[in-house]
């Protein structure tokens, strides 16, 4: 598993090439390895865990009608041929360009096939995205019991994050 938070893809070119540069270049020691370390467990990574704020919203100019969409596909062009599943939250920043929705957000997410393991958070979770990931526990050999969840959901209260988008004030709502 490999986590990115706070990637803040934005509307500048040089620094969205240096933030896709850096998901390259991590996401390829875990498959390739590094020249100068061994490690005998690497294996590769199955699981990319990104805790929201991928794209910049509040750099958005209001004119670009794919700004969210072109650079989450940045992240993706990277991400997809290593075929790992992706867990998404949403931050704050993602649902302050072209796509004020969150639940958009979560559907253009999932656009990409089954790889995603998001889903629009239960409604008795005051909340937008949502997952847990089971842990298991080897009990012998390929044998495995599920010992637990690692669940993930965003801070952002519904009432709160939509009153914040209207009023452009900053973020700090958590349920």
């Amino acid at each position: 598993m490999v986590v990115f938070s706070d990637l803040l893809l934005s509307s500048s070119a040089a620094s969205n090439q240096d933030t896709v540069s850096f998901v390259n270049k991590t996401m390829d020691y875990f498959y390739n390895g590094s020249p100068t370390y061994e490690d005998p467990y690497m294996e590769g990574v199955d699981l990319v865990v990104i805790l929201g704020n991928v794209v910049n919203g509040s750099d958005w100019d209001g004119m670009d009608s794919n700004y969210f969409q072109d650079r989450w596909d940045m992240l993706m062009q990277v991400i997809v041929p290593y075929e790992a599943k992706v867990a998404f939250t949403l931050g704050h920043l993602d649902a302050r360009g072209n796509i004020k929705d969150p639940y958009k957000i979560v559907e253009y997410v999932n656009s990409y096939g089954n790889i995603s393991l998001t889903f629009p958070a239960p409604q008795s979770i005051d909340g937008t995205t949502f997952y847990g990931l089971p842990i298991k526990d080897v009990v012998c050999g390929d044998d495995f019991t599920k010992a637990g969840y690692i669940v993930f959901l965003d801070s952002n209260s519904k009432e709160c994050l939509y009153s914040q988008l209207e009023a452009k004030e900053p973020a700090g709502c958590v349920s």
